[in-house]
């Protein structure tokens, strides 16, 4: 049995300013990820050097673009029911092409955080 989430999408109000950083959800996400962890590092600075698809870092390229901040990284594929808490915090990326931190879970429920808004949220895994 495989748990899931359902899809996110988070949005935010550009209020006439451009910020490329809500360009590109999945750096968005390694920001809050590394935040948590007590690393502040620019998304520009992220992605430097780094070949881009639309305007936007792969998936895969996380553990090569992390690598050269000194940050180790894998990026796999996994259902929620193979995550430990060894493994967290981890970002999941959601079918929409968003991103969430996973921080824990408490029972059934997912504790996420968006890196849209920095705030923390609680899912209940379905079947």
């Amino acid at each position: 049995m495989t748990n899931k989430l359902s899809s996110i999408a988070a949005t935010t109000e550009n209020q006439g300013t451009h910020n490329p950083e809500f360009d590109d959800p999945l750096l968005m996400g390694v920001s809050s990820l590394l935040a948590l962890q007590g690393l502040r590092l620019d998304t520009e600075v992220l992605r430097y050097g780094m070949p881009l698809n639309d305007g936007h870092v792969a998936f895969e390229q996380l553990p090569e673009l992390l690598a050269r901040q000194q940050v180790a990284a894998l990026a796999v594929s996994l259902s929620l029911d193979q995550l430990t808490e060894t493994l967290l915090p981890c970002l999941l990326i959601t079918t929409d092409g968003q991103s969430l931190v996973l921080c824990g879970f408490e029972g059934e429920e997912c504790l996420v955080r968006s890196p849209v808004t920095e705030g923390d949220m609680r899912f209940t895994r379905v079947d």
